[in-house]
């Protein structure tokens, strides 16, 4: 991944939003390269003094 933004909000105590753009990149055997956008959320919750992730998701989203 070739991250170009990365957002984190607190939306209460103990619980997270990360929100993220990127690339993907990928490069075959071959020499082939194929790229394409990527968003991101990732859920954290803080639970017995550690941060657990209790959802993410990706997808990739039409080039604009």
């Amino acid at each position: 991944y070739r991250w170009q933004r990365q957002d984190v909000s607190v939306l209460a105590p103990g619980v997270a939003l990360l929100v993220a753009a990127a690339q993907s990149v990928v490069t075959t055997t071959s020499g082939d390269t194929f790229t394409a956008p990527l968003a991101q959320t990732v859920v954290f919750v803080l639970r017995d003094g550690d941060w657990k992730v209790i959802h993410a998701h990706q997808s990739s989203p039409q080039r604009r």
